[in-house]
């Protein structure tokens, strides 16, 4: 099996990278890692006149994920770029489980060279959802707050092949959350919470070069 492997990988590897980056790219991510960094994730909250729920006064850990991603590459080097992303988060000292679900919208730069590393950067606007579901012997209401804001990303692609790329990236996204929905009610946070959050994420890319 390594032997028929390494005879696909290597005539690929060898084809050598692509001087532009024009095209469809189609990737998944995984894993990722997320450290929520933002006050809304430290803080207790109120939403309008009511005085629960509130995220909690201890801090959401860090937690694992997974996404998926495309680009359309309009240029040799910039691209039109989105992203759909999720992690699973524990609150500390508590069983209770939060999703972060980040979505996010781009121009990407790439610095396209004559080898196969291609460093980039990228930014645009995202949008970050903060949700909780009681389940099992958990009490409570269903949760949801949401926000927009920025973001920005860096990493390195590796083209395996003209079709292939491995990639390394971190981001951060920051989207203050200004709006809940408390079981089937929907509330506007009057203090906004900052929901800051920095991402690792280690994906694998299909490429569609343009004909």
């Amino acid at each position: 099996m390594l032997a028929a492997a390494a005879l696909v990988l290597v005539p690929a590897v060898a084809h050598g990278a692509q001087k532009n980056r024009r095209g469809v790219e189609l990737w998944v991510e995984a894993p990722r890692l997320l450290f929520p960094v933002g006050e809304g994730y430290v803080s207790g909250i109120t939403i309008g006149d009511e005085p629960e729920p509130y995220v909690g006064d201890h801090f959401l850990e860090n937690g694992w994920g997974f996404g998926f991603g495309g680009l359309y590459g309009f240029a040799d080097n910039v691209a039109v770029e989105a992203r759909i992303v999720q992690s699973n988060h524990t609150v500390e000292s508590t069983d209770y489980d939060w999703d972060i679900e980040q979505v996010y919208v781009g121009l990407r730069y790439t610095l396209v060279g004559e080898g196969s590393l291609q460093p980039f950067a990228s930014a645009g606007v995202a949008r970050n959802t903060l949700e909780w579901s009681p389940r099992g012997d958990q009490s409570g209401e269903f949760v949801r707050l949401w926000g927009y804001g920025w973001a920005v990303s860096g990493g390195v692609d590796y083209l395996l092949s003209s079709r292939w790329v491995l990639s390394l990236r971190a981001d951060y996204i920051a989207a203050d959350y200004r709006e809940a929905l408390i079981s089937t009610t929907e509330y506007d946070i009057d203090d906004a919470l900052g929901g800051g959050a920095v991402g690792v994420t280690l994906a694998i890319a299909y490429r569609v070069p343009p004909f």
